[in-house]
């Protein structure tokens, strides 16, 4: 269960992201290793702000907050916290890029390309 949490604010163990070839987790040094019942929203606000600073893209670090929010979640189903603390966090906004497309000449050119090429 701690790979599960690897990340969270009260994680016991850090994921060293062995699990299926996944990158290492977001550090949380700053949090340290708490209960469930200490983690406060605030707590969740700074963790999140944290790992914008450190240069982790928006999808990353609502990726995290989502891991962090589903545990709280279960806990509170539980019985074991009152309210979900990750809840009404403010996250990082994902920008989506501009899709490019090859114009007609181009698909022209890659199809010519293509016949041109040996074949298997």
């Amino acid at each position: 269960m701690a790979t599960a949490l690897a990340g969270a604010p009260g994680a016991a163990e850090a994921d060293d992201g062995a699990l299926r070839g996944r990158a290492p987790s977001p550090d949380t040094a700053a949090l340290g290793t708490r209960a469930p019942v200490r983690i406060t929203h605030s707590d969740v606000s700074s963790w999140v702000h944290g790992l914008t600073d450190e240069g982790l893209a928006p999808a990353t670090v609502r990726y995290a907050h989502r891991a962090l929010s589903l545990a709280l979640t279960a806990t509170v189903r539980d019985g074991r916290l009152v309210r979900n603390v990750a809840e009404s966090v403010p996250l990082p906004r994902v920008v989506a890029t501009p899709k490019r497309f090859l114009t007609h000449d181009q698909v022209q050119a890659l199809a010519e390309a293509c016949a041109l090429s040996p074949s298997r």
